[in-house]
């Protein structure tokens, strides 16, 4: 959702709908929310219990899993071989909306520099969502993923906007039809089975949506999910993605059904850039105690991660007039914040990596890049963006060993004059 909703006409429209909302009475549609005091205990029926985290502290199912991925892996599973111990890869990948093609372009030029390696966790957020399974499964889907993105012409291609009847008697200002048809063309049974494989190799694939009821980040394990041969895999996984890059007003929630003391209830997501733009899975997992059950288990060495982050944004923010209209003035309110916690994000995974002694590598879209559309979703756009992210793929090193804005970092301590 990093840059979900500039250049669109979404939350203009949107400002008028609250503001009307607060001296009328809108249509509330049905639901069978799921009591508050059983987020703990809930199951997805047919599934297990290590395919999601919920909330901000460990899960142990979770973390059980997370522990065998480092014994099912093994040291050979390093992504670099050169060192001693081996060096496992993570890959972080941001929202972005129509920005995602850079991301998805510097995959396919990282590939094409014979450098990219094999990624032992992928994490992604909204856009970054739909980019984390071609990430996760390598270089071999490169030209899906590219043809995922070039092949988007506007916003058509993803929502069906509501008329006025529509808007003021649904949950948003758009249907998500086509979006979903999209993903359902992505995410087919041989995508699903692929996943499976790795997931038993001990790689993990991870993507984040928003519970709008708990106000807190669910942290989805797709290969758990492919993995565990449920009749509802294949639908539940491409709930998840559609979730995940549901953002909130402009598209629809999407409704997952849950058990909880023998009761069907439903779940709201969105998208998972309303809680963060990018993530790790140490909230929802007690690392100390996964490596203690690893080690128990025969994990006997120590690998060193390696964090690469791809954000499908700009870290420095564009100056523009506002215009004094409630519209104007929401849309620059939103970006403002989303532009902030991308910031905030990103500093925590370096700070995270900097503390555990991780290197950390980072890429985002050019400064000099201008987005020449006031469409979120532009073919044309799309394909030059994604033909830069492609070159900067291409570039031997193109990877920032400090976030912008820590430049201090770069250097060694300077003395105090006496």
């Amino acid at each position: 959702m990093d840059r979900a909703i500039r250049h669109n006409k979404f939350l203009h429209h949107a400002a008028l709908l609250l503001a009307s909302a607060t001296i009328s009475s809108c249509a509330t549609l049905p639901r069978n929310a799921l009591p508050f005091g059983h987020h703990g205990e809930v199951r997805i029926a047919g599934m297990p219990d290590n395919i999601r985290a919920l909330g901000i502290k460990p899960n142990l199912p979770f973390q059980h899993d997370f522990a065998k991925a480092m014994v099912d892996g093994g040291p050979e599973a390093g992504c670099d071989k050169r060192v001693g111990q081996p060096v496992f890869c993570v890959l972080i990948i941001s929202g972005g909306g129509g920005f995602g093609a850079y991301g998805a372009g510097v995959l396919n030029g990282w590939s094409q520099s014979g450098q990219r390696p094999e990624f032992k966790i992928v994490t992604g957020i909204s856009t970054g969502a739909l980019i984390a399974p071609f990430a996760f499964l390598g270089s071999e889907w490169d030209e899906k993923l590219a043809i995922a993105f070039r092949t988007i012409e506007n916003d058509k291609d993803i929502v069906d906007r509501r008329g006025l009847v529509g808007i003021l008697t649904k949950d948003s200002l758009a249907k998500t039809d086509p979006l979903s048809a999209r993903i359902s063309a992505i995410v087919t049974s041989e995508m699903l089975e692929a996943i499976a494989e790795e997931y038993r190799q001990g790689r993990r694939l991870y993507v984040g949506t928003t519970n709008l009821d708990t106000q807190q980040l669910t942290i989805w394990n797709l290969g758990a999910i492919a993995n565990s041969n449920a009749p509802d895999a294949l639908h539940l996984f491409r709930k998840v993605l559609l979730a995940s890059a549901s953002i909130p007003i402009a598209m629809p929630p999407v409704m997952i059904n849950v058990t909880a003391d023998g009761k069907t209830y439903d779940e709201m997501h969105v998208d998972g850039g309303v809680q963060a733009q990018f993530f790790v899975p140490l909230a929802v997992i007690d690392l100390p105690a996964a490596i203690a059950e690893a080690r128990s288990a025969g994990f006997d060495y120590y690998p060193t991660p390696r964090m690469f982050v791809i954000r499908n944004a700009k870290f420095i923010p564009e100056e523009k007039i506002t215009k004094r209209s409630l519209g104007k003035i929401v849309t620059r309110t939103v970006e403002s914040m989303t532009q902030s916690m991308g910031r905030g994000d990103l500093y925590q995974i370096y700070a995270i990596a900097k503390a555990r002694g991780n290197d950390f590598y980072y890429t985002e879209m050019p400064a000099s890049f201008k987005w020449q559309s006031k469409q979120e979703f532009d073919g044309p756009e799309m394909r030059r963006l994604f033909d830069i992210g492609v070159e900067n793929g291409l570039i031997k090193d193109t990877w920032q060993r400090t976030p912008p804005g820590l430049f201090a970092t770069n250097t060694e301590p300077v003395d105090s004059p006496d």
